[in-house]
């Protein structure tokens, strides 16, 4: 059984009992898997990884521009043009201290996504 294979059988049948937390590492397995195979360029999508990493790794506190850049592994000129937009469409807020938090409706969006 391919690892991709025995993913899919182990998330089917343990649906029910997969965390929130545990489908996002899914998510982020997948996407590795699809970069190492096709290359991370092809697939370049900013704003889901930063929604993706909000979600999963900085769900309390928030993260810097920087923690977020290097997460994501694009340069910060880019992940704040797309934080900008994700603030202007109301999917992640900015703190005071500077720190980006997914507000709790784009959460909602994407536990649908995963679950």
């Amino acid at each position: 059984m391919s690892e991709r294979s025995l993913i899919f059988a182990v998330a089917e049948a343990e649906a029910s009992q997969v965390s929130y937390d545990q489908w996002i590492d899914l998510v982020a397995g997948f996407r590795a898997q699809r970069d190492s195979i096709y290359g991370a360029d092809l697939f370049n999508d900013p704003a889901w990884d930063i929604i993706l990493f909000l979600g999963r790794d900085a769900n309390v506190d928030g993260a810097s521009l920087q923690s977020i850049s290097d997460a994501i592994a694009v340069s910060q000129a880019t992940t704040s043009r797309w934080l900008r937009v994700l603030i202007e469409r109301q999917h992640v807020e900015q703190s005071d201290e500077g720190r980006f938090r997914l507000l709790d409706d784009a959460r909602v969006g994407l536990m649908k996504i995963v679950f």
